[in-house]
């Protein structure tokens, strides 16, 4: 992610903060995974809407991003973009649980789950054999709302966004 920018801010210090996130997801090199044409990593523009809570009230505020690509070397010799591929989260928004399904490399991984605020509130470790790999994250000590879940392996962080409602 590079050079996020608010599209609209809706006051009261939100725009600042929902800067200040991006911002820490930046410095902790929390990657996205890369836009991909004829098979290569590419820079893409993102409009992501972001819901703030103020009391009971919710606006949507947008973010518009553009994010460089790095395909970062695999120990195991293959790219980055390899190490985990075709990540499905379900049921997705979820209620209780929340199924991970992907191709990993044979290393240990990480599951966090974050609040849009950037604390950390969740955190699975596993040895992860190479091949298909599937958990049920349980949910029912988390409120209502999006949240990010990054998977780790191999060094690298990849985030995934969803709603528990």
């Amino acid at each position: 992610m590079e050079n996020p920018q608010l599209l609209r801010d809706i006051g009261g210090g939100a725009g600042e903060e929902t800067l200040r996130v991006l911002q820490l997801m930046i410095d902790q090199d929390i990657r996205w995974m890369p836009g991909r044409q004829r098979g290569r990593p590419v820079d893409v523009l993102m409009t992501m809407p972001l819901r703030i809570c103020l009391g009971r009230k919710v606006e949507v505020e947008e973010v518009e991003e553009v994010k460089e690509v790095e395909a970062a070397p695999h120990p195991s010799g293959n790219s980055l973009t390899q190490a985990i591929a075709g990540v499905q989260l379900f049921p997705n928004p979820a209620s209780d649980y929340l199924k991970a399904r992907f191709e990993a490399v044979a290393s240990p991984l990480k599951i966090s789950v974050f609040s849009l605020s950037g604390q950390e509130l969740l955190r699975r470790e596993y040895e992860a054999d190479e091949g298909l790999f599937e958990t049920e994250i349980g949910l029912s000590g988390l409120p209502s709302g999006p949240y990010l879940l990054i998977l780790e392996q191999a060094g690298q962080r990849f985030p995934q966004q969803f709603i528990r409602e």
